[in-house]
């Protein structure tokens, strides 16, 4: 490989890759072959270079290891598991069509940006604990509550006529929460 316009050699390349594998910085490495850190970093990610080693990266382009995240090669292209996750987190859009099939009867809301979920499912309203309920109801209440299972404990108590002072001290939460949920169930029942 002839690059005549080139700062480094390929064996001065293959020593950088070697003391990267070592862990050297990527400052250091600038400082002691004169040329910038950014050009480590590409050398360091096989963006530059690339004909020349053909070994296995040892990290993907977002620092992650491949020894402890995995890597899966899609497209042809090698990203590590911890990258996959999170471009399937941030790239990842169902269709209204296939929401709506996947959560029939269930209320569905748009948000800002567009992307479409599921408020029942996020509420827990479609499973909803019974015995959690009857421990709320009783002044004992579990740790955690899905918000359909503490709506349904206010609606209980508030269906006993008491005050939504009350029912806060007996679910160990705001009487303005109480308040809310009282409005959504009279809401709802209108």
């Amino acid at each position: 490989m002839s690059r005549p316009a080139a700062k480094l050699t390929p064996a001065q390349v293959v020593e950088i890759l070697e003391q990267i594998a070592a862990g050297a910085r990527n400052d250091d490495l600038a400082a002691q072959y004169g040329v910038s850190v950014a050009a480590i970093v590409k050398i360091k990610y096989r963006r530059t270079w690339k004909a020349l080693d053909d070994s296995p990266r040892s990290h993907c382009r977002r620092d992650h290891a491949y020894a402890e995240h995995g890597y899966a090669d899609a497209q042809g292209s090698r990203r590590c598991r911890e990258c996959q996750r999170l471009r399937e987190r941030h790239t990842r859009r169902l269709a209204r069509e296939e929401l709506l099939a996947e959560h029939d009867g269930h209320e569905l809301r748009t948000r800002v940006n567009g992307t479409v979920y599921c408020l029942s499912c996020w509420r827990g309203a479609s499973d909803v604990d019974e015995i959690a309920v009857e421990r709320a109801v009783a002044g004992e209440p579990p740790e955690h509550m899905t918000i359909a299972e503490r709506q349904a404990a206010i609606q209980l108590l508030h269906g006993r006529k008491l005050s939504a002072r009350e029912v806060a001290r007996r679910l160990d939460t705001s009487s303005r929460t109480v308040q809310w949920h009282v409005a959504v169930i009279r809401e709802e029942a209108a």
